[in-house]
């Protein structure tokens, strides 16, 4: 009997480690967290390295319908407003505030893209200016040097 206990408890402490590799793993627990679901994404894509990976191309966002010509019937928020006039003219006032909110959105998108390539512009005129002067004052030393 003797011989058998060691066998039973060896049986135990594989299960335990089995057991706590689950835990460190983390693979069977629910609440993951941010950094463990990378981790085990890209796990699983390095699993199959040589297996190439499909990379969804960058989708422009949708379109606001143009604002419509006649709204008919649709009163103010005052107090001559029917009940069910309120929410028909909440709907049109928010689409028109979204469509407003996006088109200065891209125009300030617009602006800041003109800016940038207004700084690139005048770097590249710098480092090119600086360029040539560097290479004039290396001309003239190597031109005073030889005679």
């Amino acid at each position: 009997m003797s011989t058998k206990e060691p066998a039973q408890k060896t049986d135990h402490a594989s299960s335990d480690s089995e057991s706590e590799e689950g835990i460190k793993n983390k693979t069977h627990r629910y609440n993951l967290t941010p950094v463990e679901i990378q981790r085990l994404q890209l796990e699983k894509l390095l699993r199959k390295a040589d297996k190439p990976v499909n990379i969804p191309e960058m989708v422009d966002k949708p379109k606001l319908k143009p604002p419509k010509d006649i709204v008919r019937n649709v009163q103010g928020s005052s107090a001559g407003a029917g009940s069910g006039e309120f929410h028909v003219y909440r709907a049109h006032r928010r689409r028109e505030y979204t469509r407003l909110k996006i088109m200065e959105e891209e125009t300030k998108k617009e602006e800041e893209k003109r800016e940038f390539e207004a700084k690139m512009e005048l770097c590249c005129d710098e480092t090119k200016t600086l360029s040539l002067v560097t290479k004039i004052v290396e001309n003239r030393s190597t031109k005073l040097n030889w005679q």
